[in-house]
């Protein structure tokens, strides 16, 4: 399952929502505000990717990031528009062992949160790469053509 956090009105924030929309050939799920809501949603899951914009210095770059992993210190020391910070939630599921198996967080980093729709040029420019590494990290966990058996 591929997770879109963020908000599809506030600028760069709409990352996640946005890869949905070019993910949409894949089981995906859309989270705005509050990424408590995963713990249901990723039931069942053991593969889930989740995308999300972060404050950074280097607008549109991308982090990669699987649990189990030293977190990048973007995760760890920077403010969310999250109620909840994803780190967080991810601990709290894997203490209730809901955690996916397979977990990896996509983080772009950020310039505008402000309210409006449209990414700055770099966030722009960083999708279809960020579409490619998704595809490429899902593909052995989602195949083309399931084998009828």
């Amino acid at each position: 399952m591929i997770v879109g956090l963020g908000n599809p009105y506030r600028r760069d924030d709409a990352v996640g929502p946005v890869m949905l929309e070019r993910l949409d050939d894949l089981d995906t799920y859309f989270c705005q505000g509050d990424p408590l809501g995963l713990m249901t949603a990723l039931d069942d899951h053991a593969v889930v990717i989740i995308v999300d914009a972060v404050l950074g210095n280097q607008p549109g770059r991308i982090h990669r990031w699987q649990w189990g992993q030293t977190p990048p210190e973007l995760l760890t020391t920077r403010l969310s528009s999250h109620s909840l910070p994803l780190l967080t939630t991810l601990k709290l599921m894997e203490k209730q062992n809901r955690l996916p198996e397979h977990t990896v967080v996509y983080a772009v980093e950020a310039e505008d949160f402000s309210m409006g729709v449209g990414f700055s040029p770099e966030v722009e420019a960083a999708l279809p790469e960020l579409e490619r590494r998704i595809r490429e990290e899902i593909g052995p966990f989602h195949p083309e053509d399931p084998v009828d058996e």
